[in-house]
């Protein structure tokens, strides 16, 4: 019994790394600084994009931003797959970890599909609109 108080004691203990959480915000941090400072647009026309006012300070961000984008996806994939290892509990079956996985994860996925398409849709009805209007 008390092998077994142990190993619920470490499931517990195991479930939650709140100190790897702001190492998570830092690297997704990295890539939206990255994103910000993108000078080239890949969305057609390609034409340049800087948010900043000065032409200087965009083009430093983006010397400084341009490499630790990468960086913070490694990164942040990385710190993923350890706490996706670290929340499997012990002696649980491989397909049971990943259903449980699917179920928390996957429903965040369909609502964001489902608002994105939303979104897509009223985009591309509103130029319909548009340019039907403007024949």
């Amino acid at each position: 019994m008390g092998e077994m108080r142990s190993a619920e004691g470490d499931a517990r203990s195991r479930s939650k790394l709140p100190s790897l959480t702001g190492l998570r915000f830092f690297a997704a941090l990295l890539v939206f600084c990255f994103h910000i400072t993108l000078s080239n647009s890949p969305i057609p026309p390609n034409s340049a994009v800087n948010p900043f006012a000065d032409a200087q300070l965009g083009n430093g961000l983006e010397a400084v931003f341009g490499k630790a984008g990468y960086v913070g996806v490694s990164f942040f994939f990385l710190l993923s797959g350890f706490v996706l290892a670290w929340a499997s509990k012990p002696g649980e079956p491989f397909v049971r970890f990943w259903r449980r996985r699917l179920v928390k994860i996957f429903p965040n996925h369909i609502v964001m599909w489902v608002l994105s398409m939303v979104l897509f849709a009223a985009a591309i009805t509103s130029r319909w609109g548009r340019s039907r209007a403007c024949s």
